[in-house]
């Protein structure tokens, strides 16, 4: 039997990263006035967190390969720009904005094709994933497009991508990582003799 311990550990932490993006945005909504630094730094440690939470899912092998299945690439990135956002926080809140704008839009593809395989799989909620995706592209190229001038709307911009892309990661990894105790293995271990 395979070990679910990967799954059910990565499946928690998604979740976790998802509701903290979730909490950052409604604190970015309620208190847009927070210094640049503060907003770098938490966007950054948490976009890294949630590169750290795609790879983790990545090689856990979930039984029906959806909601990890492109997260190699995109966990990648998103550790990367979120180490150099944390590092380097002061940087105008426009090359923030922008280029969290792109991790959102490539994750909004990725989970669109998600929800196309899902609705193969028969998962009934494959459009409330689908419907997800689009918001989080759509919110990751008006960030793209239309980055925030000042701090304020910076602010208020990127809560409302952060509460975007974490409902988006909820909705996707609750429906479709599924945890089977007696899953087999991908492949069969077996010894084979050669008779003359």
């Amino acid at each position: 039997m395979r070990a679910v311990a990967p799954i059910k550990s990565a499946k928690l932490i998604s979740i976790i990263i998802s509701i903290c993006f979730v909490a950052f945005g409604t604190v970015l909504l309620c208190l847009p006035d927070l210094s640049v630094r503060i907003i770098g730094i938490a966007l950054g440690t948490l976009t890294a967190m949630f590169g750290c939470a795609k790879l983790a899912g990545y090689f856990s092998k979930d039984l029906f390969r959806l909601a990890y299945r492109y997260d190699l690439q995109l966990g990648i990135a998103a550790v990367v720009t979120g180490i150099l956002i944390a590092v380097f926080p002061d940087r105008a809140l426009i090359a923030v904005c922008v280029i969290f704008g792109t991790v959102l839009l490539i994750d909004g593809l990725f989970r669109s094709s998600t929800a196309i395989e899902a609705k193969k799989f028969g998962i009934r909620p494959w459009s409330a994933i689908l419907v997800s995706a689009i918001a989080t592209c759509t919110i990751g190229i008006l960030l793209i497009i239309f980055p925030a001038d000042g701090v304020q709307a910076g602010a208020i911009v990127l809560g409302i991508a952060m509460i975007t892309e974490g409902v988006s990661n909820l909705i996707t990894v609750l429906t479709t990582v599924k945890i089977i105790k007696h899953q087999q293995p991908d492949t069969i271990d077996a010894e084979y003799e050669i008779c003359d």
